[in-house]
Order: structure tokens, then C-alpha cells, then sequence
């Protein structure tokens, strides 16, 4: 088929303020700095900064521990995309029903939602791409920084035709150069990238997209993205995209901190199928020296979140990098906080994330699934409901009803 670009349609902007002024109680721009910039305007947040002998400190504390061998890794296996070569007609039917996400490793999933109602068989449904990065460092340079612990699934030349990569913010290890330029080499205009606020100018000098290409939203901005996915009628998927708030930071380099927004993403169909990606965020912030974690604030935007969507088919949500918790727990959830996230959010499945790709902070890396399993327990959640997955495979979700 001929490959078309995507259009993207604006929401009205006073649709945007109005949810804005709902939020937490928080004014609508609350998380702007009045000079330019952003901040985390919740009590769950304790910006302590970072000095020079903090960041020898961690330094010195990863180095303490060693790479697990291979056999106690995430699986790595090979990718399908979710369905057999051998499958039959009935099969391929109820795939094509399905949302599909595969894990591509960190926090990069491809989701592919169902083919649009109507459509001839063997249409696919719209792709989406969250934070891709398929370098080996997540560093300014190649040369130096962490290199990965695994690899990839697959090379980035075998990745299919993704109509929409959404980003959730611009540390190295969600926003990568090469991987981006290499998606952007599609057939020109036929992908759009959706990033937080302060971005867009990022893509078009850096990426070299143009700026139709590019959308930068604000917290609870929302875009419908229509995609036409094969030849004829009924054949047009159509998804709508919002930026959703979470508890994080931004900058890649020593003068730019907080400069660009941070965001997590909804993203739901009126075909069925509805995802919340949680990009990178914290939960609370735990004091130095801290006995127990109970009875800290905790960040309401996933509360919001699950109230305003009624709940979600799949979550993604960040289960490793929260050690030391001192200074991680106000960017990065623990395991325990990422269960609480998945509670918050109304999620019926949620696959953990951003763990066993490089070594970031100093818990072992194989931690991060053992300590989910054990806080799942204790709230009766199923490893069904959620758990982790083998990097390269595909989960597929029967998705509920249509959520817009």
C-alpha cells in the first residue's frame, strides 16, 4: 500500500485548561516556573539536588556490584510480533482483535493496537513506538557512559513501519539520536512524534524532521492522531494521544536542567484498546536515613489519571533504577511504588519496566521483578495482572470496550 502521513488533529485548547484546573486541586500551570522551565508542584517532591561527591557516591556504590551472568537476565526471544507464521485464518482473526505490545527492551514497547472495525483482513492496526533507543549507550557519547547489559531483540533495520513515536521526556536513555534519526528515515512525513512541552525544536534541528512532524504537549494536552493503515474504506485507525503528568526531571547536559517538560501518556482508541505508558517518575521522597516508607506524600497525578480515563488495558510502568532510595525515590519507583501506581491508574495489565537493561543505580539488577512479585502479593495482585516479560515478546490483551 501507499504510505500516507498521519494527521493530527488539535483538541480545543479550553477543553485542556479546564481538566488543567481540575488536577490535584493545583492551578493550571502550576508545574511552570514563572521564568521559564518546569517543576514537580506536588508535596511528594524534594528537589535535594545532586553535588559532585552524591554522584561519586553512587558511582562507587554501582561499581559494588557485579553484572549478573546471562541465565538470571531478562530472556531475550526471538520477536513475532505476536502471531505464529503457522496461524490459521481463525487465529490470525482473533490476533487482529488483539492489542499487542512487545517489549524491546528498558522502557521501549511497540504497541499495536487492533485493526480498525471494517477493515480486510490482514490490515494491521495502528503502531505506536514509546521511548526507542537501541544504542548501546545512553550517554552523550558512544565512547563512554553505561553500556548495555542486554541487547536488543532485534536490529533496528528489522523494526516495522511505526506510525507515531511518543517520547517521555529527554534523558539519554529515552531519547536517543541515532535510533530517532534512523525512525525518522521512514518514508518522509509517514511517522509523527509526540514529546512534552520544549521539545519540538530538539526534533527539527537535531532529528531533522519538519515541524508538522513534531507535537509538544502539556500536561493534559491531547491530540487525535487519524492513520490510514491500508488500501480502501475502513481502513483509517484513529487514536487519541494525551500527555498525562508524572514525578520526574529533565536535561541533557549541565545548563539545560528542568528546561523541557517531562510526561507520562495515555493513549486510547475508539476501537478498543487503552495504554498508559509511565515513561520515568517517582512516587514520594524518602529522607536519608529513613526507617519506613509509610505514611510519606505521595504524587496524586496517578490518582487523577485513573479517574479521568476510568482505567487502562495495559500499563507500562517503571519498576527499577530507585536505589539509593534517598535520592532516587523522587524520580524513579520502587517496586512497591510501582504497584501502587498500577492501583492508582486502574490498570487490568501492567508489564514492569525499565530494569536489566544498563546498570543506572545500585540495586542488583535482578531485584526489581523479585521485589514486584513480593509487593503484588501482599495487595492480591496476580503475576497475570502484572509482571514482567522476556525482552522481544509480545503480550497480547483483549481490549475492553472503547474508551473515546
Amino acid at each position: 500500500m501507499a504510505v500516507t502521513a498521519p494527521v493530527v488533529v488539535s483538541i480545543p485548547a479550553q477543553r485542556a485548561q479546564e481538566d488543567n484546573k481540575e488536577a490535584g486541586g493545583l492551578a493550571p500551570l502550576a508545574h511552570h516556573k514563572k521564568k521559564g522551565g518546569f517543576v514537580n508542584p506536588w508535596d511528594s517532591f524534594t528537589d535535594q539536588g545532586m553535588s559532585p561527591f552524591v554522584l561519586w557516591q553512587m558511582w562507587r556504590d554501582w561499581q559494588s556490584h557485579p553484572i549478573p551472568p546471562p541465565e538470571l537476565l531478562p530472556q531475550i526471544v526471538p520477536v513475532n510480533w505476536g502471531q505464529s507464521s503457522s496461524a490459521s485464518p481463525a487465529e490470525t482473526a482473533a490476533w487482529s482483535k488483539d492489542l499487542k505490545s512487545t517489549w524491546l527492551g528498558h522502557a521501549c514497547f511497540l504497541v499495536e493496537w487492533p485493526t480498525p472495525e471494517g477493515a480486510p483482513a490482514g490490515t494491521r492496526g495502528a503502531r505506536v513506538l514509546f521511548d526507542p533507543v537501541f544504542s548501546n549507550r545512553c550517554s552523550p557519547s558512544q565512547y563512554i557512559g553505561p553500556a548495555r547489559v542486554t541487547k536488543p531483540p532485534i536490529n533496528l533495520k528489522e523494526l516495522p513501519h511505526v506510525d507515531a513515536v511518543v517520547i517521555s521526556h529527554n534523558h539519554y536513555d529515552h531519547l536517543d539520536v541515532a535510533t530517532l534519526k534512523h525512525i525518522a528515515s521512514q518514508p518522509e512525513g509517514t511517522v509523527h512524534f509526540f514529546a512534552p512541552l520544549g521539545n519540538a525544536s530538539w526534533f527539527t534541528s537535531t532529528i531533522g524532521v519538519k515541524k508538522d512532524q513534531v507535537t509538544e504537549l502539556d500536561w493534559w494536552g491531547e491530540r487525535d492522531l487519524k492513520v490510514k493503515v491500508g488500501e480502501g474504506e475502513g481502513t483509517e485507525a484513529h487514536l487519541r494521544i494525551t500527555a498525562t503528568p508524572c514525578q520526574h526531571f529533565t536535561g541533557r547536559g549541565l545548563h539545560d536542567r528542568n528546561d523541557t517538560l517531562w510526561a507520562s501518556w495515555a493513549v486510547t482508541s475508539p476501537t478498543g484498546g487503552s495504554v498508559w505508558f509511565g515513561g520515568d517518575t517517582g512516587y514520594k521522597s524518602v529522607p536519608r536515613g529513613a526507617t519506613s516508607e509509610e505514611g510519606l506524600p505521595v504524587c496524586p497525578a496517578f490518582a487523577e489519571i485513573g479517574r479521568r480515563f476510568g482505567g487502562f488495558d495495559l500499563a507500562c510502568i517503571p519498576i527499577g533504577a530507585y536505589s539509593p532510595r534517598h535520592i532516587m525515590s523522587k524520580v524513579h519507583c520502587s517496586p512497591e511504588d510501582a504497584v501502587e501506581l498500577h492501583v492508582a491508574v486502574k490498570s487490568k495489565k501492567s508489564i514492569g519496566m525499565h530494569w536489566a537493561t544498563w546498570v543506572l543505580t545500585d540495586e542488583e539488577m535482578t531485584e526489581p521483578p523479585k521485589r514486584l512479585r513480593a509487593a503484588c502479593e501482599v495487595k492480591g495482585i496476580t503475576p497475570d495482572q502484572f509482571g514482567v516479560c522476556a525482552i522481544g515478546e509480545t503480550v497480547r490483551i483483549t481490549p475492553s470496550l472503547p474508551s473515546v
